[in-house]
């Protein structure tokens, strides 16, 4: 068994060579989009394929699937897990690139809106305050969650001080949070698909009694349950790749409820690191 390839993709692989002429071609189409198998029914998937119901059903046996749900389900898990290739889905014949912008457009319409109607303002308020107050902030971003980790951090600096960013070069996350307690806080972004140390270190974080902010997807299941403050975001895009304007969008506002809660403080504070900006011409000429 190939280990970097999904369940069906091993088994239509170890098929291939024997299948049938019909079966073969709904084989090498699941192989490129695979995750047909979840957004389309089987007679769907046939006309897509250009062969009978008839053949779905019988390479469905083959594989050794009880029936199309079956084969459907394992699908769904594996787009739910953020499987680039299960994302992917081709695009119809009679479709246009202007379209596809469209789609593309209305889904992360529908992504923002999600996210955001999603959150509770009184939680977030609570873990801004929390974000201002704490002696030292750890924003933790593994893998794809590491630029938005890295925005965090930024912006916080802005307003208060004891802002650090985990991991970078040459550095393991539980070396960094060892020292931490419970007048700490750590910021955790953990958007699919989330590296397992990340569970793993937030475990340990709620061993030692100290606060979590997690920002993550929507099917953060477990890891999520771990955090004290958890803000889960759709990520849902119409292709092979997740959207992340809610997920930006989200971790903006965050950023200033935390100036908010700081007051003066907050913004004495970017006043003067805007005014150090400014005497070292840090920027080109702006005209407003």
């Amino acid at each position: 068994m190939n280990k970097t390839q999904s369940e069906l993709e091993n088994r239509l692989s170890g098929h291939m060579d024997k299948l049938p002429g019909s079966e073969r071609a709904l084989a090498e189409l699941l192989l490129k989009y695979p995750g047909v198998a979840a957004a389309y029914s089987a007679t769907e998937l046939a006309d897509q394929a250009q062969v009978s119901k008839a053949a779905v059903t019988r390479l469905v046996h083959r594989l050794g699937y009880k029936d199309f749900r079956e084969m459907r389900e394992e699908v769904r898990n594996a787009r739910a897990a953020g499987h680039p290739l299960f994302l992917s889905l081709p695009e119809s014949p009679t479709q246009t690139p202007g379209r596809g912008l469209q789609a593309h457009l209305e889904q992360d319409i529908l992504s923002l809106r999600s996210t955001i109607e999603g959150i509770q303002p009184d939680l977030m308020n609570e873990a801004a305050r929390a974000a201002s107050k704490a002696r030292r902030v750890m924003v933790v971003g593994l893998r794809n969650s590491h630029f938005f980790a890295a925005y965090m951090r930024h912006q916080l600096t802005l307003v208060r001080d004891s802002v650090d960013l985990v991991p970078m070069p040459g550095q393991i996350v539980m070396e960094e949070v060892a020292n931490l307690d419970a007048k700490d806080l750590v910021i955790a972004i953990g958007l699919r698909r989330r590296p397992a140390t990340l569970k793993k270190v937030l475990e340990w974080l709620r061993g030692e009694e100290v606060p979590v902010i997690l920002f993550c997807d929507r099917f953060a299941g477990t890891t999520a349950s771990l955090a004290t403050w958890a803000f889960p975001c759709e990520t849902r895009g119409v292709s092979t790749f997740d959207s992340y304007v809610g997920v930006m969008s989200l971790l903006t506002h965050f950023c200033e409820r935390v100036v908010s809660t700081r007051r003066d403080a907050g913004r004495d504070r970017l006043k003067r690191i805007e005014a150090h900006l400014s005497e070292a011409d840090e920027f080109e000429d702006e005209i407003f």
